[in-house]
Order: C-alpha cells, then structure tokens, then sequence
C-alpha cells in the first residue's frame, strides 16, 4: 500500500512540473509572436513615413485599424544630434508600437532625411544617397 501511495505522489509531482512547463513554454510563445508582431507594425509605420503615405511629425498614440484594433502606435521626430551639435540633413524617428492584452512595447529608430516635404514628383527615397536614378540602357548582361 506504501508503495502505491509513494507511486502516486511521484506521477502527481512530476506530471504538475510538466504541466508547468508546458504552460511556460505555450505563454512565452505567445509573447514572441507579440514582440514580432510588434516590430512588423513598427516597421510598416516607418516604411509608410519614407514613402510619404504617413507625416514624418510627432505624433500619437494612434489607434490601428481592425483586426489590429488592440495595438497603438505613436511617433517621436526630433533631429539627429551628435557630439558637436545638430545634424541638420537627418531626424531621428522613433516609433512606438504598443499592445492592450499582455503588455508588448515595441520601439524602432531610424534616421530619415529631414525635409520640408516631397516636391512634385519626389518622395522621400528620392532625397537619399545612393545609386543614381537614371532608366536602364540596352546593352549587354553579364
């Protein structure tokens, strides 16, 4: 009889560790596909602010449209400094992603070209260095 109960108590034991740390496993799970989401939708409002679809200004928090209705967004703009004082071609945008449930904050940096706005026919990737923008010529591909 000792042996059974003894038997008993080890199987309750171990199967509460177990579930346990399934319930860890399942909840940190779901932590991590937050946090990503969260930097998804960060990325998406820094992306839009360099195609122009969104003001590069302050702004927020700001709601998501549905299904994202439970996360919030805001902007930070301000310009790039350094040690010797203000860069004046560049600002530096911080976008805050938030999440209502579990609390998720999500904060991503970049530093956009500080203009006054598109021209016609320019948009904000226009101003940035690069490779020059002229149309492809016929020739050879190697």
């Amino acid at each position: 009889m000792l042996e059974v109960v003894l038997a008993l108590a080890l199987f309750v034991a171990a199967s509460t560790v177990i579930t346990s740390a399934l319930s860890a496993s399942v909840d940190e799970t779901e932590r991590l596909r937050l946090d990503a989401h969260a930097g998804n939708l960060a990325a998406t409002i820094l992306s839009e602010m360099q195609m122009g679809l969104q003001a590069v200004e302050s702004s927020g928090p700001n709601a998501f449209d549905p299904p994202f209705a439970e996360w919030t967004w805001q902007a930070a703009v301000e310009p790039a400094t350094d040690t010797t004082g203000v860069i004046g071609t560049l600002q530096k945008v911080e976008v805050i992603v938030r999440h209502q449930g579990p609390p998720i904050v999500c904060r991503l940096t970049q530093f956009l070209p500080a203009a006054a706005g598109p021209g016609p026919g320019k948009g904000p990737a226009d101003s940035l260095p690069g490779p020059s923008r002229s149309p492809p010529t016929a020739g050879p591909v190697f």
